[in-house]
């Protein structure tokens, strides 16, 4: 059996996140990687509600519109980072340690996984060159074709391709 070079890519890509996840455990990889995206998304969500206060300081409209996308942006990740201080505190034993490193060994197999299907959909629709050498004796591809065939369809009638 004769393994494409780009699995040895992918797969070096899904043992990296599942090494990393695993060290790190479940509760570090998830609270990590929320704590920045919820700040974000709650900071755009609510900076326009913050601003009236934040102006009365800051006279000038850009910054203080700025400045209240940061500060709810650093409340909502350090709320978070404390919840994961208090979770990860419980995970603290030995056994529960264990139970979280295994979770953690599952998130990053399935955070590697989602990683090299997107890279898979952005190697399919792509105009530039032809794929189909690079991905004729891919494992990946023809384990993740079913789960990346329905993305690559919409995209491609969304672009009329």
């Amino acid at each position: 059996m004769n393994i494409a070079i780009i699995d040895l890519v992918f797969l070096a890509i899904i043992l990296w996140f599942v090494i990393v996840a695993t060290i790190k455990g479940l509760i570090a990889e998830v609270f990590g990687k929320a704590a920045f995206v919820v700040g974000i998304l709650i900071g755009l969500l609510f900076a326009n509600d913050l601003y009236p206060s934040v102006v009365i300081w800051v006279p000038i409209p850009f910054v203080a519109q700025i400045l209240s996308f940061i500060l709810i942006f650093i409340a909502v990740f350090l709320a978070i980072k404390i919840l994961q201080l208090l979770l990860g505190s419980l995970f603290s034993g030995e056994v529960l340690g264990s139970l979280n490193r295994a979770l953690g060994f599952f998130f990053g197999l399935a955070e590697g996984l989602i990683i090299v299907s997107f890279v898979l959909i952005i190697l399919h629709l792509q105009p530039w060159f032809d794929v189909s050498g690079l991905l004729d004796n891919s494992i990946f591809d023809t384990f993740l074709g079913n789960f990346i065939s329905y993305p690559i369809k919409i995209v491609n009638q969304r672009i009329d391709v």
